[in-house]
């Protein structure tokens, strides 16, 4: 007589993810990135774009016409707008796959795309709220340091924005 199969243990399920913030150098032209090698990280940062990975998909936000949301996402490190430069792990959340879908569903009411702004609102803006929503870690001040210098100075960036 042979004993009966054991049942198969369902895979535990996952109660956190591992929350990394992926940096690029703003655009593909290179000379963004030679500007950022030569800006002091120290004093200036440099022209970065960035985007959060939390449960196997990166969230970034950036313009886009009319009322739609900002808020969109790609495959972690593979924004193609951007050149990749390096990613930083900033902690681990314990919102789960569904918290994270009902913060989303908000974040993408909140961060509407015609709403973006160069230096007051921008992708490091929505890095730092979604971060903040996850309890992890903010992001790394040098990322945003040029917009909130140019903010200091005065400087509003409209030259950033101009659309042709």
């Amino acid at each position: 007589s042979r004993a009966a199969p054991s049942p198969r243990r369902a895979a535990p399920v996952e109660r956190t993810s591992r929350v990394k913030v992926h940096i690029y150098h703003v655009s593909t032209e290179g000379w963004v990135q030679g500007m950022n090698e030569w800006l002091p990280r120290s004093v200036l940062g440099g022209v970065y774009h960035a985007g959060v990975e939390v449960w196997g998909k990166e969230y970034w936000y950036g313009w886009c016409p009319g009322s739609n949301s900002g808020v969109t996402a790609c495959a972690p490190k593979q924004n193609l707008q951007h050149t990749y430069f390096k990613s930083v792990d900033v902690g681990v959340t314990r919102e789960g796959r569904r918290e994270l879908d009902e913060l989303l569903r908000q974040l993408k009411i909140e961060w509407a795309g015609q709403d973006y702004h160069a230096i007051k609102r921008n992708c490091c803006h929505f890095c730092d709220a979604l971060l903040s929503r996850l309890n992890v870690q903010p992001l790394p001040p040098w990322v945003n340091r040029l917009a909130r210098v140019s903010a200091w100075w005065g400087i509003d960036g409209s030259w950033l924005l101009s659309r042709s």
